[in-house]
């Protein structure tokens, strides 16, 4: 009932904020399957707010920082929108992940979705960091447990530019990776195909989003972003603007 309410809210929130929101290969998702979402995290809030949007059908559970849920009234809205918190220990340790791990294995188990923010943290930039293995270890146990045709879905995010009011978004869904194609390798070395398995969601990625190896270059883009996008914002036709989660497949990239 809370998401059903929530919805609509959400999505007119996303189209006052947005001046648009591209969602590219959005056909690739598979259905009617277990799957796990693994995104770049470059915002705090909206990352959630526009795959949720994307998504609806999946009603994907988040997994969520522990530490939000240490106030009793963000704790109860979190549980009952379905977060699973994680301890990280970059927050003092990882005490209370076996049930994030029994929690996260039994939806997967039942048919349902997961969402990733696998760099550990969220940085907004335009560079896929390096990413922590907790969807990769996940996905693995969960299908060495029973839970067959697991699959992970990577989705690049992507901000024209992300501290500016009437901005763009492009969401970019990727070709599922197959998890069964690791578990022979996961037999006989986990933590090699742990490892392999982060190494292709990372690889994914990098493709779905506009991705720099050079931290300086990535600063150098936001600091023209900052400087011009506002400016030409203003000198966009009107028929520009789009409804969020509408567009498919326009070359952003080539508009920048």
């Amino acid at each position: 009932m809370l998401l059903f309410l929530l919805a609509p809210i959400v999505r007119f929130a996303l189209w006052i904020y947005f001046r648009h929101i591209e969602v590219r290969g959005r056909e690739l998702v598979p259905s009617n399957r277990p799957l796990i979402f693994v995104a770049n995290h470059p915002n705090v809030l909206l990352d959630s707010l526009l795959l949720a949007s994307a998504i609806p059908h999946h009603r994907p559970r988040f997994l969520a920082k522990s530490t939000l849920f240490k106030r009793r009234f963000c704790a109860f809205l979190l549980r009952q929108l379905g977060a699973i918190p994680v301890a990280r220990q970059q927050d003092g340790g990882r005490v209370g992940n076996q049930d994030m791990l029994r929690q996260a294995c039994a939806t997967l188990h039942s048919g349902g979705s997961l969402v990733f923010y696998p760099e550990g943290g969220s940085l907004a930039g335009r560079r896929v960091r390096p990413l922590k293995s907790g969807a990769a270890r996940i996905a693995l146990r969960a299908a060495e447990e029973g839970t067959g045709d697991v699959c992970i879905v990577p989705v690049g995010l992507t901000y024209a530019a992300p501290h500016l009011f009437r901005s763009g978004i492009e969401m970019h869904f990727g070709e599922p990776i197959e998890v069964e194609d690791f578990i022979a390798a996961d037999r006989a070395n986990r933590h090699r195909a742990s490892n392999d398995l982060t190494a292709a969601i990372h690889a994914r990625l990098v493709q779905l989003t506009w991705h720099l190896d050079s931290p300086e270059l990535s600063q150098t883009i936001e600091d023209v972003n900052l400087v011009y996008a506002e400016r030409l914002s203003h000198q966009l036709p009107a028929n520009q603007t789009r409804s969020p989660l509408a567009c498919e497949h326009t070359n952003a990239k080539s508009a920048a």
